[in-house]
């Protein structure tokens, strides 16, 4: 049976950095993102500051886990529709998303480094 994404009301005020809203089907998702933050207490910069080679976390694979066993399963949809009255979301953010309907696969990934160098408080 085929289902349709039945949605009366939805608001998302933010939507940012690699995130989605999706009402309805899709085959595949593949947000993505990658942060670097630096925050100095006094604003003085090397110029090296940013070279995300030099950080591990930019580069290591992500792991993954094999799937090896096949999945059996029954379904029985008693509605012809995915139904959601109302939804209110204030921000998604960083690789994240809201999806309203099936989704065949979904590899949503991130990297976030922030570094901060703030002076010591006696």
């Amino acid at each position: 049976m085929i289902r349709t994404s039945c949605v009366n009301r939805l608001k998302v005020t933010f939507v940012i950095y690699s995130s989605f809203v999706h009402v309805g089907d899709v085959w595949g998702i593949f947000p993505d993102s990658q942060v670097f933050a630096l925050q100095r207490q006094i604003p003085v910069f090397w110029g090296d500051e940013g070279k995300l080679e030099k950080l591990p976390i930019f580069f290591q694979p992500f792991p993954s886990q094999e799937i090896n066993e096949e999945v059996i399963f029954t379904q029985e949809n008693k509605s012809p529709c995915i139904g959601v009255n109302n939804l209110y979301i204030l921000g998604i953010s960083t690789s994240a998303g809201l999806q309203i309907g099936n989704t065949a696969i979904l590899d949503a990934k991130n990297r976030t480094k922030h570094i901060r160098h703030l002076i010591p408080s006696d």
